[in-house]
């Protein structure tokens, strides 16, 4: 499929001596969704919204020191400067390609998507993982229910 833009697709071209589902397993759902838009480098950034056409988006970044892409807030956007610190801290680099290798180092960087409060889809996910769960207990089903199983 051709892009209006004249862009290749957006693939991972690198890293893939590693398998790829090493990188994912035992990470929770939404670290694992953010390793994948990250290898893929789709994700709703408003470079990319603007591109595939999505009404009303500006590639701009709110920051306004250029269009909001990945590159932008790994290396460049004020506004990202202490989530990037921590990336920095936790893998040693901000190169996207050589991060994603390696489970560990993709996990830091599914955290720094996370962290960097970009894209919506995440914010719920957040919350929950941040809920204190230790007093919850199983479902109870009341005496009508279960005497009365359309009940419940």
């Amino acid at each position: 499929m051709a892009r209006k833009t004249g862009r290749s697709s957006a693939t991972f071209s690198g890293g893939w001596e590693t398998l790829p589902l090493s990188l994912y397993k035992d990470l929770p759902k939404h670290e694992a969704t953010a390793v994948f838009l990250l290898r893929t480098e789709v994700l709703g950034l408003n470079d990319w919204l603007a591109t595939i056409g999505v009404p009303g988006i500006s590639p701009k970044c709110p920051c306004g020191t250029g269009r909001q892409t990945l590159q932008h807030i790994l290396a460049f956007c004020p506004s990202q400067t202490q989530p990037r610190a921590n990336l920095l801290l936790k893998t040693g680099t901000t190169e996207l390609r050589e991060i994603l290798k390696e489970k560990k180092k993709a996990k830091a960087a599914a955290q720094w998507l996370l962290e960097t409060d970009l894209l919506e889809q995440f914010r719920v996910a957040k919350e929950i993982e941040k809920e204190s769960t230790g007093d919850w207990a199983p479902f109870q089903l009341t005496q009508e229910a279960l005497y009365n199983p359309s009940v419940a």
